[in-house]
């Protein structure tokens, strides 16, 4: 409203918001949170959102803010986790995991040409 009468645009926040789970606790649990957001919102005219025009989500051109990839919780780990489960930490040993897949394939390959008589 103070947009239209003003021809201003409004910034809000930035602010975090909380998610919580869909089911309701129990009576004797307390409410939990499942994540957060920070969010900014910007509320302005239709000519000058016109002016700035935007891409879908982070495709370009993505400049008013720019949309940045997050490097944090992006990994098998952090998802996992989610579950209950989480990946060991290999340490050194995980730069050795492809090295260790070829050879394993290297193997089974050279078994089953033996098996068809390729070898």
């Amino acid at each position: 409203e103070k947009v239209s009468r003003d021809l201003i645009a409004r910034e809000v926040g930035p602010t975090d918001l909380e998610f919580q789970p869909l089911e309701p606790p129990g009576p004797e649990e307390e409410q939990e949170s499942v994540g957060s957001v920070n969010v900014t919102l910007w509320v302005m005219t239709q000519m000058e959102a016109n002016t700035k025009t935007q891409g879908v989500g982070r495709s370009e051109p993505n400049d008013d803010p720019q949309l940045v990839t997050p490097t944090e919780g992006r990994d098998w780990g952090t998802y996992l986790a989610g579950f209950g489960f989480s990946l060991p930490s290999l340490g050194l040993w995980k730069k050795f995991i492809p090295l260790f897949l070829a050879g394993f394939a290297f193997l089974i390959s050279m078994v089953a040409f033996k098996a068809i008589g390729i070898l």
